[in-house]
């Protein structure tokens, strides 16, 4: 169990018995309250107002018997006086105490027989006295004889009666006061008892937590803390010799030996740092000199390179001229040719088409002759369908008017047979013309046939002669396309040369920058290295 659960439980019982014992003195002193409550209000008023009944009934017992003794008139009124008085005071205290007799919860079944005897008895005293002063306004021995028989004993019997009430009032006060005695004296013991156990509790409690914080700590907690200053200070050589290792202390020991070791071994390293810090600024003061040789020598190269690249170059240009000039030669004499092949595909299929044209021309005379033939038949039925529409008409004619519109008719068609007839004779001149002109083309066109013959074989000799000169000038610009490429391979590849002698010169910078970022690095952890030594020289092993 822990040291803070420890102290929680030790503080949860001690509250604990705080409240059991807050609680139990509530009861109790609710219990007490209650009862010297209805003694103060209720019981010690009611036998206050029975002493104040038995005072008045005892004085009037005397203001009655003197009124009855005397002779004097004087004295006997101011004796009735005193009667009268005393009767007012024991009704004032009779009303107060019915007023506590309402309430039937703090009123005992005893109180209210020994409160209903008494008013008994008064009526019946008062009715004695009454008859006494009756007596007396006519006899004086009378009233004398009288009150000694019978209103004196009746006065004693009214104040036996109130003595009972008082006397029970004063045991019921009594045995009031010992249950609050009691209750007080219980609570007393009570509380002593709550107490002195919450006492020994937190005692025992107590005792246990420190008794295991000291074997937590491994010793007192001054010592503890006298410890750990003196390591915050940096001595490391001091030893609590704690037999736990588990306790602070024992963990104070152990830690001190390892932060010991850890020292000693930083103390190690902090001076092969520092040594090896100074051997890695030599080298780099050596590398940074032989770097900065090296770029003076890439420079040199650099700048040869440079120029021999620019002589390349020039010689690159020149032959890439001649291998331009050599191409433009070729492409004329490919465009001759194309111009050629052209002249010789268009002669040919100009004669193809001469030919074509021939053998359709040939058709067309035919076809000429053809349709004259089947013209000359349009005419034939032409000029029956005339001879019929004559005929028709004339029909027509012999039928009268129910054959005027069928002569209507006839004279249409023979006058459509009229102009086709005209329309055909047309046709047939056309076509005879036609017919010649066919014939003169046919003629025509064998002779252009015949001539684009020769054209074409003219044009293949030409093309033929154009091919040889295109080959001998594609072999010039090849040769030319062969020396531009190679020197264009050598440019390039001093081209390339020069790059990287850039690059080795960018790169000698470079690596002088990080030569001397290694030198100032080096130099930060020598410093750096020193000041490890510093701060490990305030441990104390």
């Amino acid at each position: 169990m822990s040291i803070v659960q420890r102290v929680f439980i030790g503080f949860t019982l001690l509250m604990l018995f705080m409240l059991t014992l807050s609680i139990f003195g509530v009861v109790k002193v609710t219990r007490v309250d209650q009862v010297l409550s209805n003694v103060n209000d209720y019981d010690s008023r009611k036998q206050r107002y029975a002493i104040n009944f038995r005072g008045s009934v005892h004085d009037r017992a005397i203001s009655l018997r003197d009124a009855v003794l005397v002779f004097d008139a004087d004295e006997r009124q101011k004796h009735l006086n005193d009667i009268t008085r005393l009767d007012a005071f024991y009704q004032d205290s009779a009303r107060q105490l019915d007023a506590l007799f309402i309430d039937k919860q703090n009123v005992t079944a005893e109180e209210e027989r020994l409160l209903k005897i008494i008013k008994d008895i008064e009526r019946r005293t008062l009715s004695l006295t009454e008859e006494t002063l009756d007596i007396l306004k006519d006899s004086h021995f009378s009233a004398q004889s009288f009150l000694m028989d019978e209103t004196a004993s009746a006065y004693s019997d009214w104040l036996a009666a109130i003595n009972a009430f008082i006397d029970f009032q004063e045991a019921k006060i009594q045995a009031e006061v010992a249950f609050v005695r009691n209750e007080t004296g219980g609570f007393l013991t009570m509380m002593l008892s709550i107490t002195a156990i919450a006492i020994a509790v937190g005692i025992f409690i107590a005792y246990r937590t420190l008794r295991k914080l000291k074997l937590l700590i491994g010793g007192t907690a001054e010592s503890a803390s006298e410890i750990i200053q003196k390591f915050a200070q940096g001595d490391l050589s001091i030893r609590t010799h704690s037999t736990n290792a588990e306790s602070i202390m024992g963990s104070i020991d152990k830690m001190a030996e390892d932060l010991s070791r850890v020292i000693r071994q930083m103390t190690k390293m902090a001076n092969r740092v520092a040594s090896s810090s100074a051997e890695l600024s030599q080298l780099s003061n050596e590398n940074e000199r032989k770097i900065e040789a090296q770029k003076d020598e890439t420079y040199k190269g650099a700048s040869a390179i440079s120029q021999m690249s620019h002589a390349v170059q020039d010689v690159a240009r020149l032959t890439q001229d001649a291998a331009d000039l050599a191409k433009n030669a070729n492409l004329e004499t490919e465009i001759g040719d194309q111009e050629v092949a052209k002249s010789v595909s268009s002669i040919t299929q100009l004669s193809s088409h001469v030919a074509e044209a021939s053998v359709v021309i040939q058709e067309l005379e035919q076809d000429s002759k053809q349709i004259g033939s089947v013209v000359k038949i349009i005419a034939d039925i032409a000029e029956q369908t005339n001879l019929l529409a004559l005929n028709a008409a004339i029909e027509a004619a012999r039928a009268g008017d129910q054959g005027r519109g069928f002569a209507v008719v006839a004279d249409e068609v023979r006058s459509l047979a009229s102009r086709t007839k005209d329309s055909t004779i047309n046709i047939q001149n056309l076509i005879n013309k036609s017919q010649q002109q066919t014939a003169r083309a046919v003629t025509v066109m064998q002779e252009g046939l015949n001539q684009t013959t020769v054209s074409v074989e003219q044009a293949k000799h030409a093309r033929e002669s154009i091919r040889k000169i295109r080959e001998s000038v594609a072999s010039i610009s090849d040769m030319n396309i062969r020396i531009a490429s190679a020197t264009e391979e050598q440019s390039a590849v001093a081209e390339t040369i020069n790059e990287n002698f850039g690059r080795i010169t960018l790169t000698a910078e470079s690596s002088m920058v990080l030569s001397e970022q290694i030198v100032k690095a080096s130099e930060d952890l020598s410093h750096l290295a020193n000041d490890l030594k510093s701060e490990i020289h305030r441990f104390k092993l």
